[in-house]
């Protein structure tokens, strides 16, 4: 009972943590299904009568199974979550847009601008740098 416990809480975990789809909800039980079976068949086809110890042996060979397979399952999806993000990052990098120059840039901030809160229209110059140095002694 208590592993069943433990198995239904690991995949609700799994679950919340990781967006995994019912396919691999599916492939992983079944895996474990899998996993159990060929330790008993090892079991009964090496060990015979020797229960206590092939009882030991079969669950420590079942965790090591168990944590090896965790672990390069959680290595696959952090590689594919990395491979997403850089892979979004070259998207952008590959997109070409349209040049704009300051000008251009300024007639289009002021149209989209809400008028009704600024007090003057031109309050916005299309060159910042000029305009903010203006009254300085380099000018």
């Amino acid at each position: 009972m208590f592993y069943f416990l433990l198995f239904g809480f690991g995949v609700y975990f799994l679950f919340k943590k990781f967006p995994i789809n019912r396919t691999t909800a599916i492939y992983g039980i079944l895996g474990y299904l899998a996993v159990v079976l060929v330790i008993r068949i090892i079991q009964y086809l090496f060990f015979g009568s020797m229960i206590i110890f092939a009882n030991g042996v079969s669950r420590f060979l079942f965790w090591c199974i168990l944590i090896l397979g965790l672990y390069f399952w959680y290595r696959r999806y952090r590689r594919k979550k990395e491979k997403a993000k850089w892979a979004e990052i070259l998207d952008w990098k590959k997109k070409s847009f349209p040049e704009i120059n300051p000008f251009q840039f300024h007639n289009i901030l002021r149209n989209s601008l809400n008028h009704d809160l600024i007090r003057y229209v031109d309050d916005i110059p299309y060159n910042r740098a000029f305009f903010l140095s203006a009254g300085s002694s380099t000018n």
